[in-house]
């Protein structure tokens, strides 16, 4: 280390000692690759600049879904509860288009009339069918 100080303070005189407009412009550049090259040098020392970022977790259509749902907030169904029923809407094997679209429609209606037995599950179930709807790209029944 001690060699490069020294070579550093010897161009360091001749630069302040060179007459000609060329030789002082050779040391600044000379000092200038000098003192990049030392900054690539620390940097890679310390581990060479940022870490990766961290990975962004995506979550699925269910979570989000579950989690609109959750603010709502479902008043009738646990969680899990709320899970079964998004996630049997949502898959075609369970309840196909016309299914969910009709399952939609009733729940509606039942929101609409207000003479349902238990009215906090017809709204919970029209929220369930209508995040399947959107999750699906299916769009609701008319008559809903």
């Amino acid at each position: 280390m001690r060699w490069n100080f020294l070579h550093l303070r010897l161009a360091l005189r001749g630069f302040g000692r060179a007459e000609s407009g060329a030789a002082a412009t050779q040391a600044g550049f000379a000092i200038a690759a000098a003192v990049g090259v030392m900054v690539v040098v620390l940097s890679l020392m310390l581990g060479g600049g940022r870490a990766a970022p961290e990975p962004v977790a995506s979550l699925s259509p269910v979570d989000v879904a579950m989690a609109e749902l959750m603010a709502l907030p479902i008043r009738s169904l646990t969680p899990e509860q709320t899970r079964l029923r998004l996630e049997r809407h949502i898959d075609p094997s369970q309840r196909t288009t016309a299914q969910l679209r009709t399952a939609h429609r009733i729940w509606a209606r039942r929101v609409a009339e207000g003479s349902y037995v238990d009215p906090e599950l017809a709204v919970d179930m029209r929220a369930i069918t209508e995040a399947a709807l959107r999750i699906r790209g299916i769009s609701p029944h008319p008559d809903a």
